[in-house]
């Protein structure tokens, strides 16, 4: 599975036009849970997912957020790299990756009843695989 198979252009373009950021010609809608992630996350699930399924999940309009071009191009993707980097490392997380995996893993339980059960176990795998400076995990079962 590629990102361009999770993309829909048309639901990030709508929910730009009914944002009420300002500005918007120096903002993308930008995915909290980018369709990298969700791509690497795709990885280590068994069999295949229903595509139709993670792409209407991943393009609800509460995964997107107006932020600065060069926040979602450049920030954002290289602190989804260093999660997935740091998911296969086992190293710790830093303040900015935390919070960002952090946000992503309240996305996932607010809509938990949408995500498909191998790649919810996948995700839960993925948050619970990395590492927090104060040892906690970002996935509490408890939440389900």
């Amino acid at each position: 599975m590629e990102s361009s198979d999770l993309r829909d252009r048309y639901r990030q373009r709508l929910y730009r036009e009914v944002s009420s950021s300002m500005m918007k010609d120096e903002k993308d809608a930008a995915h909290t849970v980018s369709l990298e992630l969700a791509c690497f996350i795709q990885e280590t699930v068994p069999g295949p997912q229903p595509v139709a399924a993670l792409r209407k999940l991943f393009n609800l309009a509460q995964n997107f957020r107006m932020v600065k071009v060069e926040t979602n191009r450049s920030k954002h993707r290289k602190i989804d790299m260093a999660l997935m980097s740091k998911y296969e490392s086992g190293e710790c997380l830093t303040q900015q990756e935390h919070k960002r995996a952090a946000r992503q893993v309240e996305f996932f339980y607010e809509f938990q009843r949408m995500v498909p059960d191998g790649f919810l176990n996948g995700a839960a795998k993925f948050y619970k695989g990395l590492r927090t400076v104060d040892g906690a995990t970002l996935w509490k079962r408890s939440r389900f």
